[in-house]
């Protein structure tokens, strides 16, 4: 994402809208980054390559999480 980063959007988001889920998906993760993204607010934290029905679960679990879901 060209001029800002992955916790940036996070920070962002969680601003604007603290009720949204977050899954922060990464290609280059290491301790801190997840750390720092789980600190921040993360619900979960996913590292490329993925499973897609791991992420498939995630995501599944999270709309049942969030109660204020509506669509």
């Amino acid at each position: 994402m060209p001029g800002i980063t992955g916790l940036d959007l996070l920070i962002e988001i969680k601003n604007l809208y603290p009720y949204t889920s977050v899954i922060v998906m990464t290609a280059f993760p290491s301790n801190e980054y997840k750390r720092e993204a789980l600190l921040k607010g993360s619900l979960y934290f996913v590292e490329k390559p993925f499973e897609l029905n791991g992420l498939r679960e995630m995501v599944n679990l999270a709309l049942k999480e969030d109660s204020m879901f509506k669509g």
